[in-house]
């Protein structure tokens, strides 16, 4: 039982030896140690970093500064992080103060006759030391030898070095080092690699948000993170784990794998690509093309002759800018991959008969390299939408020249809407707004799929109607709306 307020609540002995352990950790590096001298530091690395917080600043000075030693009874007592930031003998302060690197023969450790770890190694040192030299020691295991196509021996990274040197210097910040009997691990298995560190996730922190990216961010070791943070190792702003994932991302590799559980937590890097069995086949028909990974996305919006829109794009890439997606869609229809299945006139009336926003409207295909291009009335089969021929397309190939892409997100055309009917649904806002021309963009952020937040974005193919919309009003339901210009993303929060 656990007295909470005014009553005694049943706890687990789990959770109370958990929430213990916590509260030590947290404390351990802030603690001050008796019998510790100036003599126990490395004063040259204190120099050193007293020049990069201020030129001339004495190592004394520097401690105190960064809280790392305060004055009491005629002398400077030092707290712990001192110790395990500067110390000259690291193990006579913290046994296991030490990053040990493992290399495994296959996928997993085994054990007696099939041991198969081929090279232990072991680095001891202060937290600076261990930054760097920890890492000298990783590096050569991150590289693999192979013969290119012209029979020459070549080096290349297994794993992206940014994102290995990340996570290991997120373990030296935030391990538990309370626990004086573990320290930190590295194994090096054949398709992954796993750093290990003694001490749970804090409670106040969610694995879930670490993976969705939400920049939560906690320090456990306060005094150790804020020397690392003034030596511009790390920010302090949760971004480090963000930046492993996007450097993952970035050279197509699967996403990081977390792991918490009561007293250890684990970050594992494969080699493995992100994308499936399928999505490599059909990618391989463009192995011609020197294709980034937003390209990549692209042509994967459009395997098996699927149609897609410039929304759908956006979205698979991560745009945030109309400059990125002119330069993208351009760069695909310059390359002859991705073609307009629609002429724009024709996709403006399709989209206009499904009450859907022009952007929204699928109207792009990827074209497999010696493929034929589908005629519209077969494009309008595959859309669902009901064809509208002209008599200039009639009967005729859809063309396949390179129109010039316009910048379908003009600011000066997208407009705010406010004091819109909770239940209001995205067709009956569409009816309203058509009348004054051509949409682009339709958003009304919703708490459930029945409720909407009461406001909403539209922004039009023209700023001219936008501009006739604002000067008209809009009324729905009987009721006049509040519609005013959006702000530009760039200039919001300013």
């Amino acid at each position: 039982m656990q007295r909470r307020d005014l009553e005694s609540i049943p706890v687990s002995a789990e959770a109370i030896q958990f929430d213990r352990q916590e509260q030590i950790s947290r404390g351990y590096d802030r603690g001050f140690v008796d019998g510790v001298t100036a003599d126990d530091l490395d004063l040259d690395l204190v120099k050193a970093v007293a020049d990069q917080v201020l030129k001339g600043m004495s190592a004394e000075k520097c401690l105190q500064y960064l809280e790392l030693g305060e004055y009491g009874d005629s002398q400077l007592r030092l707290r712990r992080a001192a110790l395990l930031l500067f110390a000259k003998s690291a193990n006579k302060w913290h046994p296991r103060l030490q990053i040990r690197i493992l290399k495994v023969d296959g996928q997993q450790v085994k054990t007696g006759e099939e041991y198969n770890v081929i090279r232990d190694e072991v680095v001891h040192g202060n937290i600076l030391s261990l930054v760097n030299n920890a890492w000298e020691a990783l590096r050569p295991y991150l590289v693999q030898t192979k013969i290119d196509k012209q029979a020459r021996f070549e080096q290349r990274s297994i794993y992206p070095e940014l994102a290995c040197r990340e996570a290991l210097l997120n373990s030296i910040a935030h391990r538990d080092y309370s626990d004086e009997g573990r320290g930190i691990e590295v194994y090096i298995f054949d398709d992954h690699l796993e750093i290990r560190n003694p001490g749970a996730l804090l409670s106040s922190m969610r694995l879930e948000d670490i993976i969705n990216q939400k920049g939560v961010h906690q320090s456990r070791n306060t005094h150790v993170a804020r020397v690392l943070r003034e030596l511009g190792y790390m920010r302090e702003l949760g971004e480090g784990m963000r930046r492993i994932y996007d450097l993952m991302q970035k050279n197509e590799l699967a996403a990081p794998e977390l792991t918490s559980n009561h007293d250890s937590f684990s970050i594992t890097l494969t080699n493995r690509a992100m994308y499936s069995p399928e999505d490599n086949l059909w990618l391989s028909q463009f192995d011609s093309y020197e294709l980034d990974r937003p390209m990549k996305s692209v042509i994967l919006l459009g395997r098996n002759g699927q149609l897609f829109s410039a929304a759908n794009i956006w979205d698979a890439v991560g745009i945030v800018d109309t400059e990125d997606y002119r330069k993208l869609v351009e760069s695909l229809i310059d390359l002859g991959i991705l073609v307009n299945a629609f002429e724009r006139m024709v996709a403006k009336r399709m989209a206009r008969y499904k009450k859907i926003p022009f952007k929204e409207f699928a109207r792009f295909k990827i074209v497999i390299p010696g493929s034929d291009v589908d005629t519209p009335a077969e494009l309008a089969m595959i859309s669902g939408a009901k064809p509208q021929v002209t008599p200039a397309i009639a009967g005729n190939e859809i063309s396949t020249f390179k129109p010039k892409v316009t910048e379908e997100r003009d600011v000066g055309s997208r407009i705010f809407i406010a004091k819109l009917p909770v239940d209001v649904t995205n067709s009956e806002l569409y009816e309203a707004l058509e009348k004054y021309g051509v949409l682009t963009e339709l958003k009304i952020p919703r708490y459930t799929a029945n409720k909407c937040k009461g406001y909403g974005f539209v922004t039009f193919e023209d700023v001219a109607c936008a501009e006739e919309l604002l000067v008209g009003g809009l009324t729905l339901r009987g009721t006049s709306l509040y519609v005013t210009p959006a702000t530009p993303q760039e200039q919001r929060g300013k």
